[in-house]
C-alpha cells in the first residue's frame, strides 16, 4: 500500500511539474489566427492559377512538377482522367504538353504495367497547380547538393 502511494504521489508531482510546460511554450501560432478551433471560419480566397509565367523550378530532384495551368474543371477519377487527354504518350505530339514520366507506367516493384499504374491514377495527389501566392508559413528548406 505504501509503495503504490509513493508511486502515485511521484506521478502526480511529475505531471504537475512537466505537464504544464506545453501551456507556456511561446511561438506556437495557428494558421487560423485568433479563431477558436471549434468555431467555423471563412476559408481564405484561393490563389489564382496563372499560366502566363514560366514554370517554377523544382526545389529538389524528386519533386513532382507543378501544373502550369488551371485544372478547376478537370475530372480525375478511377474511370476518367482528363490529364491523359494531353499528357499520355500518344497525345503529347499534338498537344505540346510534357509526357507522363515512364515511372508512372511501373508498379511499385518497378515492373512495367500495360497502362498507367493504379497508384499513379490520381495526378493531384502529387502534382498541384503553380500559383503566385504568399507562403502560409516561413520555409527554410534548402535542397541537398
Amino acid at each position: 500500500m505504501t509503495r503504490s502511494y509513493y508511486f502515485s504521489f511521484a506521478v502526480a508531482v511529475t505531471s504537475l511539474l512537466f505537464g504544464a510546460t506545453g501551456w507556456t511554450q511561446a511561438g506556437v501560432e495557428s494558421l487560423r489566427g485568433e479563431q477558436a478551433v471549434d468555431q467555423t471560419s471563412t476559408a481564405p480566397a484561393a490563389a489564382e492559377v496563372k499560366s502566363d509565367f514560366a514554370p517554377i523550378a523544382k526545389s529538389f530532384e524528386q519533386q513532382p512538377p507543378l501544373i502550369p495551368h488551371d485544372i478547376e474543371d478537370f475530372e480525375v477519377t478511377l474511370s476518367k482522367n482528363d490529364c491523359l487527354g494531353c499528357h499520355s504518350p500518344d497525345k503529347v505530339k499534338d498537344s505540346g504538353a510534357k509526357a507522363i514520366s515512364a515511372t508512372h507506367y511501373m508498379d511499385r516493384d518497378g515492373k512495367p504495367t500495360k497502362g498507367l499504374a493504379a497508384r499513379r491514377t490520381f495526378c493531384t495527389q502529387c502534382h498541384v497547380p503553380q500559383v503566385d501566392a504568399k507562403p502560409l508559413v516561413d520555409n527554410t528548406f534548402k535542397a541537398a547538393k
